[in-house]
């Protein structure tokens, strides 16, 4: 998954919206797929903290995003790197499908 995020970056896009929901297992050649570029954004330079319109799931998000209270703060503009953004979402999205348990594709608890 991680591969698929850094050959996405060398494209010169962002995801901004990468979750388990996100993720789908191709089992013809046993491949991970990141689906759902609505949010998706071409940018010469990721790495740059700019101005971005804040856009998907605040779960994902970074910590910046995620402290804002309010819904009319998330309809502004926020400095962010949006490689960074990328990777702190894969690294949550990770995180709670292998430690939570969390399915990749449906959300729901496994125990």
């Amino acid at each position: 998954m991680i591969r698929i995020v850094k050959d996405l970056h060398a494209l010169k896009v962002a995801h901004r919206d990468i979750k388990p929901e996100n993720l789908v297992f191709n089992l013809k050649d046993n491949s991970w797929k990141l689906i759902d570029y609505g949010v998706a954004k071409m940018e010469n330079d990721l790495n740059t903290p700019k101005d971005y319109n804040i856009c998907g799931t605040r779960l994902y998000a970074i910590p910046k995003i995620q402290e804002m209270r309010y819904m009319k703060d998330l309809r502004g503009k926020l400095k962010m790197s949006l490689k960074a953004n990328d990777y702190y979402a894969l690294g949550i999205t990770l995180l709670r499908v292998k430690f939570l348990q969390i399915h990749p594709f449906d959300g729901k608890v496994l125990r």
